[in-house]
């Protein structure tokens, strides 16, 4: 991860109410991760199908784009 990613992922882990942060690769393995490692396979093993039905809708709706990013909070 480069630099100004690390302090992005520290900038809002570090945010008041932020229980966890996860980097997911394109393949959605984690590539970084604020959590444990069961709690973080816990959300990348329910993430998963939600993240190729994303992909997925923007390759439908644009054929030459692809999901980059996604922001999730609850």
């Amino acid at each position: 991860m480069t630099h100004d990613a690390l302090a992005t992922f520290d900038r809002i882990k570090n945010h008041s109410g932020v229980l966890g942060v996860m980097v997911i690769n394109y393949h959605g393995y984690p590539v970084k991760t604020s959590m444990d490692n069961p709690t973080t396979m816990r959300y990348v093993e329910s993430l998963s199908g939600f993240l190729y039905f994303a992909r997925n809708l923007v390759r439908d709706l644009d054929p030459e784009e692809d999901f980059q990013r996604l922001r999730i909070s609850a």
